[in-house]
C-alpha cells in the first residue's frame, strides 16, 4: 500500500481557524516560488476552505486531484520534477457532496495496480446512507442503468416491486428480458440494514459495481430512495428533511474500504451524519 494516499472528505466541516489558512496559504506558496505548480493545493483542507484559500492564494477553484498534488508536493512526497513525468491522481471518484474515503495512487505503479484491483473489484466499498422506508433484511439487488448527459441524470430498469424484496430479503435479479438497452450497464448492489425505525433504514451498502449515482438511483428505483437527496429522491420528504436538519444534499458517506491484503480502512461519519442519525434512530451503541 506504499504507493497510494487514502484521504477522507468531509464536505459539511466548517473551519474557522485563521490561523489554521494563513499557515496553509504560507506553505502553498513557497511551494510556488519553489517552481512548483499553482495548482498545488493541500488535500486535507475542509471544503470550506475554499474560499479563504483563494481569495490568500489568488488560486481559482481546485479539483481533488489538484490538492492531492499540493499535499504531496508540500509533503515532501513528490518533487516538482517528478510531476513533469507522472502526476498522481485519484483512482475512485465520490458523487459531489458525498463524503467518505478517496483512493488516489501517488506512484505510478501504485495507480497502476490500484486500478487493476478496482477493475477486478478486489477493492470493496461500502457506504453508509440513510434511506425513507423501513428495510430488515439483507438483499442483492440488479438492474441496467442507463444515463442521460442531457440531465445529468440515471434510470434503473429490470428490477421486480420493492414490496417483494422487501419481504424476501434475497438475491434480487432483473427480470425483465429487454430490460437491458444498447446504452445500458448492469449493476449491482448489495446492502444491510443496520437500524430502522420503520420510516427510515440506516444502510450498509456494497458498490459491487461502480457506475454514476449507483447507490442513489438503484435504491431510489425500489423504492427507497436516500434522504436528502433532490435529484433521486421524494420532494416532500426531503423539503421536511431540509428544513429540520438542514440537509440539502444526499447523505451518502463512503465509510470502508476493503484492499486484497485484509487492511480495512474506515472513514469517520462527519458530524452532520451523526447528528441526524442520532436525531432520527436515537444514539446507536
Amino acid at each position: 500500500l506504499r504507493g497510494l494516499v487514502i484521504t477522507f472528505v468531509d464536505t459539511t466541516k466548517q473551519v474557522d481557524d485563521q490561523q489554521q489558512i494563513e499557515e496553509m496559504a504560507k506553505a502553498l506558496r513557497q511551494a510556488m516560488k519553489s517552481g512548483r505548480e499553482k495548482e498545488a493545493f493541500l488535500s486535507n483542507m475542509s471544503h470550506d476552505m475554499r474560499t479563504p484559500m483563494t481569495a490568500i492564494c489568488g488560486l481559482t477553484d481546485l479539483s481533488l486531484n489538484e490538492w492531492l498534488i499540493g499535499y504531496l508536493l508540500v509533503s515532501g512526497s513528490v518533487t516538482g520534477e517528478e510531476l513533469a513525468t507522472f502526476k498522481p491522481s485519484v483512482c475512485n471518484r465520490l458523487d459531489r457532496n458525498t463524503s467518505g474515503i478517496v483512493i488516489c495512487g501517488k506512484t505510478l505503479a501504485g495507480s497502476q495496480q490500484l486500478s487493476e484491483m478496482i477493475r477486478t473489484r478486489r477493492i470493496s466499498k461500502f457506504y453508509r446512507t440513510i434511506c425513507v422506508g423501513g428495510l430488515r433484511e439483507r438483499a442483492l439487488v440488479e438492474g441496467y442503468l442507463r444515463k442521460d448527459p442531457r440531465t445529468n441524470k440515471v434510470t434503473v430498469t429490470g428490477i421486480p416491486p420493492a414490496a417483494d424484496m422487501a419481504t424476501k430479503g434475497k438475491a434480487i435479479h432483473a427480470t425483465v428480458p429487454d430490460a437491458k438497452a444498447a446504452d445500458s450497464s448492469l449493476i449491482k448492489t448489495a446492502y444491510t440494514p443496520l437500524w430502522t425505525n420503520g420510516s427510515y433504514t440506516l444502510l450498509e451498502v456494497e458498490l459491487i459495481t461502480g457506475k454514476t449515482h449507483q447507490i442513489r438511483a438503484h435504491l431510489a428505483s425500489i423504492g427507497h430512495p436516500l434522504i436528502g437527496d433532490f435529484k433521486y429522491g421524494d420532494p416532500r420528504i426531503n423539503r421536511e428533511l431540509k428544513e429540520r436538519f438542514n440537509l440539502a444534499y444526499q447523505l451518502l458517506h463512503a465509510y470502508r474500504v476493503c484492499f486484497p491484503d485484509g487492511t480495512d480502512v474506515i472513514a469517520p461519519y462527519p458530524e452532520a451524519f451523526t447528528r441526524i442519525t442520532d436525531s432520527l434512530f436515537g444514539t446507536i451503541k
